[in-house]
């Protein structure tokens, strides 16, 4: 049992022997060491060969001349340690030095016989100095020693069998071994003393490394405050970031010059209180200062929060603050734009034309004014009233249906139209789009709701339109034909009569085979330089070829569209046989016709260039909020209405498509309602040139697009509102595919974080950058809508792993699932939390070492410490 501490301690020290940095500590001084004990070794050789020749010993004058060699190779043995450059070649020359000592030592016995006992002298002396001088591992001085031994015994016994008893060797071995067991002390005492000053020096340095890298690379600055003169006695190198001064700028700052006026006056009344405070007797050794403002070097300001604590003297009083100083000026600057990000939010709500409302278990939660308005019930009647009850009886299942499978986390349409019942019983055409949110910790569906009753009805009116269109077409007086890359596309029953075709004999033919020989090259030219977007006359007469070989006089009426998502041309063709009286009326009577189809959508426009007339339809003027009595058919009407803003720029669109200058006419603008809003609109038209290019005539359509555009400056204001949070956050955030995993979109600190470029992960998928199993973008789906992992491993470009906590949640963008996830980087903090728990069992281990009592107490006289001697 004794032996067993003995042991442990033997193992643990040659565990401690494998430490690289231990042994070339051990054996920093091998070089002067092995020189110093070859020196004096020699001194003393030749020193014993004098006394022994004086004294006349036997063997004396063998031992002299075996001395000489020996001495040299000694000394050569020595040169070659002292010329390597190697470690480890000094290594091997120390022990060729020790084997040489040892065959040397043998060879005295031999020489000098049994009475020559006094030369065990020697070889004991030598088992010592290697022992105790040496500064090689434990575990091979012992194994040196041992293999000592046994040479010299082996060799007297082999050189002077003769000479020596088995009794005389017994003595010898004895002798020897007793020196080889104090110098297996000796060693093993050096090595404990050298594996506690070099743990205590390696504790006391990495103590000292870690505190120097936790005080220059954290972010908060820690300090002290001499309670007495109010001057910092200590500051962190971290000031230097947070506010720019040096730590020694600092600590010579007078205390009320590092704050502006408004946070000293409150520091001095806190502090003054505090004081107050402990003399009172109560316990305020830890508080919080609050937030606090602090001058920088470039004159700007810093916000920073403060976690304080008092430290008692000997005496018990106040003698230092100790203090930590954090810089909160972004969390402040984010807490703003939140507030104001939350204000704009309450402003686009309340004033938003499209209903908004929420309901939670079946009944109304919020509403917005829009909403009321549109149900013609106040905001107190639609609180907490069930939402069904406001929809007509013949379309409750669908919806009741819609909600139940949103609210069980299956997939349904965003967008679905329904009939509402407004207070007074109204039926409402209404249109949805609602998704799933999270109201009072617990999923709602949140719905903008839009009135699309006007909507539906001009709808309604353009697909009647569009029905009619078809079947004028279809029963055109004209034929209309569609050609596109010099083949017909379409045609009507018109235009396959005045040919004398069947519609299907013409389609996807050529049309030049239609074509007069006389008329073909001129209509070629035409129709190249129109698909080239020159201007030319879009009517003039040419002549066809009917399927019976007769000539048939026509005229064309030419214009460039867009058919199936391509340039084509579409031509209205005349039969100009009859009398030119009857045909200029019927010209005339079809181009109005035509132009009113091609502008037909809400508001219709007619200007005759030539004699400046101009008409409005009703409806044009309804846009605008006015009877047809109340705006006349006059242009002056018109202009004295356009925003003076947009008056300039219409004017010249006008004139500028009248002369040809641009191909399209479509300006937008805004005109002014009877109310005295104005009204964004739309205008379209086209214009009707002679042979020589010159307009005649103008005609469209006006279209009110106003809501079209508010939606677009609501859509812009709120890409903004996300592009800024997003650029601006501290934390890396990455817009995830759901689906591929693939990196969609993300912010500049993720660039900090990971060492990749923008472009890199933009190409990366998000499990690349992940160190270990990572589910977070399995686990969100529309019922687990937020998800948070409190640390992770990740992997930077360069390899080095970072731990980030990460918070994500699940979105849907155009019918898609989306992840955002946000990745706070806390290897820093993990470090830190580390390299103080490290300080503290080092502190531990250390104190434990000491002979002396260690002990701590509170301010109640308490023991909160006490090391393993007090123990």
């Amino acid at each position: 049992m004794v032996l067993n501490p003995i042991l442990k301690f033997i193992h643990d020290l040659e565990t401690f022997n494998e430490d690289q940095d231990f042994i070339r500590y051990r054996e920093s001084d091998l070089r002067s060491t092995f020189t110093l004990i070859t020196l004096l070794g020699l001194v003393l050789l030749w020193l014993v060969n004098i006394v022994l020749l004086i004294q006349a010993l036997p063997g004396s004058q063998q031992l002299l001349e075996w001395s000489i060699p020996t001495s040299a190779a000694l000394l050569v043995n020595l040169a070659l340690a002292l010329g390597t450059r190697y470690h480890y070649r000094r290594k091997l020359f120390t022990c060729i030095g020790f084997y040489i000592w040892i065959l040397f030592s043998a060879l005295v016995p031999g020489l000098s016989g049994p009475a020559g006992f006094l030369y065990l002298t020697g070889p004991a002396l030598l088992i010592t100095i290697w022992f105790a001088f040496i500064p090689f591992r434990f575990s091979r001085q012992v194994l040196h020693g041992l293999i000592f031994l046994l040479i010299y015994t082996a060799f007297i016994r082999v050189l002077n069998d003769d000479k020596y008893s088995l009794m005389q060797m017994a003595g010898i071995v004895m002798f020897l071994l007793v020196f080889f067991i104090l110098g297996v002390l000796v060693a093993f005492a050096n090595n404990q003393s050298a594996a506690t000053v070099f743990s205590a020096r390696k504790a006391a340095r990495t103590s000292d490394d870690r505190y120097r890298i936790l005080t220059e690379h954290m972010q908060d600055v820690v300090w002290t405050l001499d309670m007495r003169t109010l001057r910092f006695s200590f500051v962190s190198p971290s000031v230097e970031k947070l506010r720019g001064f040096t730590a020694e700028e600092v600590i010579r700052m007078p205390f009320e010059d590092s704050f502006t006026p408004k946070s000293a006056a409150k520091v001095k009344e806190l502090l003054g209180g505090v004081v107050q405070e402990f003399r009172d007797g109560k316990d305020v050794t830890s508080f919080a200062v609050g937030e606090l403002e602090q001058y920088c070097r470039d004159g700007s300001t810093v916000w920073i929060e403060v976690a304080a604590t008092l430290i008692l003297d000997e005496n018990g009083e106040l003698a230092e603050m100790l203090g930590v100083s954090r810089n909160i000026t972004g969390r402040r600057k984010a807490e703003q734009a939140l507030r104001e990000s939350e204000e704009k939010y309450r402003t686009l709500i309340s004033q938003a034309n499209d209903g908004i409302f929420i309901t939670q278990d079946g009944v109304f939660r919020f509403v917005n004014q829009a909403f009321c308005d549109i149900t013609e019930y106040s905001t107190a009647e639609l609180n907490g009233k069930p939402f069904i009850e406001l929809i007509a009886e013949e379309e409750r299942p669908v919806l009741i249906e819609i909600h139940r499978r949103r609210m069980a986390g299956e997939k349904v349409p965003d967008k679905y139209s329904t009939i509402g019942i407004s207070k007074t019983g109204r039926r409402v055409n209404l249109e949805f789009n609602s998704s799933t949110i999270e109201f009072d910790g617990r999923p709602a569906s949140f719905v903008i709701m839009r009135d699309n009753t006007e909507q539906m009805e001009v709808a309604r009116l353009i697909r009647e339109s569009e029905e009619k269109y078809r079947s004028l077409v279809e029963r055109a007086n004209d034929g209309i034909v569609i050609l596109q890359d010099g083949n017909v596309k379409f045609i009507n029953q018109m235009m396959a009569n005045i040919l004398g075709y069947q519609v299907e004999e013409i389609l996807n033919t050529p049309f030049v085979n239609y074509l007069a020989e006389s008329e073909k090259e001129k209509i070629r030219e035409f129709y190249r330089k129109r698909q080239a977007g020159e201007n030319l006359p879009q009517i003039y007469e040419s002549m066809l070829v009917r399927k019976d070989g007769s000539l048939k006089p026509v005229e064309f009426n030419n214009g460039i569209i867009n058919y199936n998502g391509q340039i084509a041309t579409q031509t209205y063709i005349r039969d100009i046989t009859e009398r030119k009286a009857a045909e200029k009326a019927l010209v005339e009577s079809e181009q109005r016709y035509a132009l009113a189809v091609e502008g037909v959508n809400e508001g219709i426009f007619d200007w005759n260039l030539e004699t400046n007339e101009v008409y409005f339809s009703n409806n044009y003027k309804a846009i605008l909020g006015l009877t047809p009595e109340e705006m006349k058919n006059d242009l002056p009407e018109w202009e004295s209405r356009i925003h003076p803003d947009d008056k300039e720029r219409v004017l010249k669109a006008n004139q500028d498509y009248i002369n040809g200058h641009v191909s399209v006419y479509n300006p937008e603008y805004r005109l002014r309602h009877r109310n005295g809003d104005y009204r964004w609109i739309l205008s379209r038209g086209v214009c009707l040139r002679d042979s020589n290019g010159k307009a005649y005539r103008l005609a469209g359509s006006h279209m009110d697009i106003t809501e079209r555009r508010k939606s677009e400056e609501k859509l812009r204001e709120s890409e903004a509102r996300y592009r800024s949070i997003f650029n601006t956050a501290a934390d890396a955030i990455f817009l995830i595919d759901k689906a591929t995993g693939a990196i969609v979109d993300v912010n500049q600190p993720a660039v900090r974080i990971y060492g990749y470029t923008m472009d890199e992960l933009l190409t990366m998928k998000i499990g690349q950058l992940a160190d270990e199993p990572d589910d977070t973008v399995e686990v969100l789906n529309t019922t687990n809508r937020f998800h948070h992992v409190a640390q992770r491993r990740s992997v930077r470009k360069d390899g080095e792993i970072v731990l980030v906590e990460i918070s994500a949640s699940y979105i849907v963008m155009e019918d898609r699932p989306y992840i955002i996830a946000m990745v706070h980087d806390i290897t820093q903090r993990k470090k830190a939390e580390h390299a103080l728990r490290e300080i503290e069992t080092k502190f531990r281990e250390i104190t434990d070492l000491l002979p002396q009592l260690i002990y701590e107490l509170d301010n109640h006289g308490f023991i909160t410490f006490l090391n393993r001697t007090g123990k």
